[in-house]
């Protein structure tokens, strides 16, 4: 009865493993909690090897290679939602990415030219197309923003200027007593994402803000190389003035 019911068992067991690494293998992309792993990128006229790691609960580092110089880069994940910040030897440039079953479908924007689309998968991706681009509707933003945030139990101030650049692309600066750093940003639905940077380039990283009907800013940021994720609110006011009054009130 032994030898009848072994042979049996080990099918079972084996029918069991093969089905179990069949599934897991094949989990859709925004069913899975971690994300790391080994990608190919398609850009417009590019495809790249892509590795991603997680860092932090929802920070992700990237690394794109086989382009004209290695990529590195920080995502901020939140929802079905991936907001990075990349940076190479010519300079830095932010994006969006929606996680889809099959695939990681976004758009690009390095400071100048248009938004251009990038899917990242796991598989051949024969014609690239990034998701609509929403423009905000019914909203304006400031041009000048009193910043206050928090990051690893330390809070900060600071002044944050905002100016359109393009169609859903703008100019950001931040300043505060420590200096300045500058941002290039994306307006996707009532969403603000954001790759800032210091001058010399040794501080940098992702931001993403929601917009509230008064075109107020609140959101979370992280930095390459620190991976702890901050949280931030900027209130638009009219002018430098109206924000001492405001900080002499309170």
């Amino acid at each position: 009865m032994v030898r009848k019911i072994l042979p049996l068992v080990l099918f079972l067991f084996t029918v069991f493993l093969m089905y179990s690494c069949s599934k897991s293998s094949s989990t859709p992309l925004d069913q899975i909690e971690d994300l790391s792993g080994e990608y190919i990128s398609y850009g417009d006229n590019y495809q790249a090897s892509t590795v991603v790691v997680k860092m932090n609960d929802d920070v992700y580092k990237m690394v794109q290679e086989g382009v004209e110089s290695d990529i590195e880069g920080i995502l901020l994940k939140q929802d079905d939602m991936l907001y990075g910040a990349m940076q190479d030897e010519q300079g830095v440039a932010v994006a969006i990415y929606q996680i889809k079953s099959d695939q990681i479908c976004g758009m690009w924007y390095a400071g100048e030219g248009g938004l251009l689309p990038e899917v990242i998968s796991k598989q051949t991706v024969e014609e690239v197309k990034g998701f609509e681009i929403k423009p905000l509707t019914g909203v304006e933003l400031h041009t000048l923003y009193e910043v206050r945030g928090e990051i690893g139990g330390n809070e900060y101030n600071s002044i944050l200027y905002i100016e359109p650049y393009g169609e859903n692309t703008y100019d950001l600066l931040w300043e505060d007593a420590e200096g300045i750093q500058i941002g290039i940003g994306i307006v996707h639905g009532n969403s603000l994402t954001v790759a800032f940077f210091s001058e010399d380039y040794k501080f940098w990283g992702v931001t993403h803000y929601k917009i509230d009907d008064q075109g107020n800013l609140q959101g979370e940021w992280s930095s390459y190389g620190n991976w702890m994720v901050g949280e931030e609110f900027a209130e638009g006011v009219d002018s430098l003035q109206e924000m001492d009054e405001q900080v002499e009130e309170n």
